[in-house]
């Protein structure tokens, strides 16, 4: 997860990049949550695989223009909408996997679903950090936000179908 937006500094990384988010709780953390209180309220008016892939392309587009960023307020909201989806993700995955879950079986798949998460998270940043030392932190977002848009179009249909099929 993302850890906030203190400030924006302008300036230049080495590939012409404009404004970058520096990390520090704040509009990140607000948005977070905001938005793990209202994801409920949206599942019960939305069916969560069809929220999920909004999340998803919201959040590539959210990447894409914060790599584009080049003044303060730009990359604020942004990287609010970016942290928004994220937190959004989340929640749905954990309610998701705590209503698939056997009730004896709450702790062990919470833990699971921990440690993969934390295995994902750490070699993400480990991915994004080496590429924004060698390509800058523009190049960085615009590989977050494909990334983000090849698992949309890669599961988004699945989900979309899942949403149908449970309508029924």
């Amino acid at each position: 997860m993302t850890l906030g937006v203190r400030a924006a500094r302008r300036g230049h990384d080495h590939d012409g990049g404009g404004v970058h988010p520096a990390r520090e709780p704040g509009p990140g953390a607000l948005t977070g949550t905001a938005t793990s209180l209202a994801t409920s309220k949206l599942a019960q008016r939305v069916k969560p695989s069809i929220l999920c892939v909004a999340g998803m392309v919201l959040a590539a587009a959210a990447l894409a223009a914060l790599a584009s960023a080049t003044a303060l307020p730009a990359a604020v909201v942004t990287f609010m909408t970016y942290s928004g989806m994220s937190w959004l993700l989340s929640t749905l995955f954990i309610s998701e996997r705590q209503r698939r879950a056997p009730a004896d079986l709450q702790a062990r798949v919470g833990i699971a679903g921990r440690m993969l998460l934390l295995g994902a998270v750490a070699a993400g940043s480990a991915v994004a950090t080496a590429l924004a030392g060698r390509a800058g932190l523009r190049v960085t977002y615009l590989a977050m936000a494909g990334s983000a848009a090849v698992i949309a179009i890669a599961i988004g249909p699945l989900l979309i179908r899942r949403a149908a099929s449970l309508s029924r």
